[in-house]
């Protein structure tokens, strides 16, 4: 679940119409690092207006796309997620208990954050049931 958190490709799919553009489904090029013992990233995406990411009061029709940046900070099990945008910062803490492994790795742009992910717990000595 940890990787699924991190996963920056899924809006276009899964959060179709709400954070999400079908027609604009475009993985943001991030790259991850080690700080202070977590991995850590940050993207701007464009996704569709709507008063989760647009300051109502000041725009009332919410149309086309808007930037919001994501600032994600993970260590093996929780995840702290910011989102910033016209409406304000929304910060979600996801806490996890892992089961399993995946062991595929596809090196594309779009999985860097779960590849990334997967190294650092093994560097630990992390390994999962």
């Amino acid at each position: 679940m940890v990787e699924a958190t991190l996963d920056t490709y899924h809006f276009a799919f899964i959060h179709a119409s709400t954070i999400g553009d079908p027609g604009n489904p475009r993985a943001p090029n991030v790259r991850t690092q080690i700080v202070d013992g977590k991995l850590t990233f940050s993207y701007t995406i464009d996704q569709p207006a709507n008063e989760t990411i647009i300051n109502v009061a000041e725009e009332r029709d919410a149309d086309g796309l808007r930037p919001v940046t994501y600032t994600l900070l993970a260590t093996p099990n929780v995840v702290h997620l910011k989102k910033d945008s016209a409406a304000g910062v929304f910060v979600i803490y996801f806490a996890y208990a892992p089961v399993t492994d995946l062991d595929a790795e596809l090196q594309v742009h779009m999985d860097r954050p779960t590849v990334g992910y997967r190294k650092w717990t093994a560097e630990m000595g992390i390994r999962f049931l």
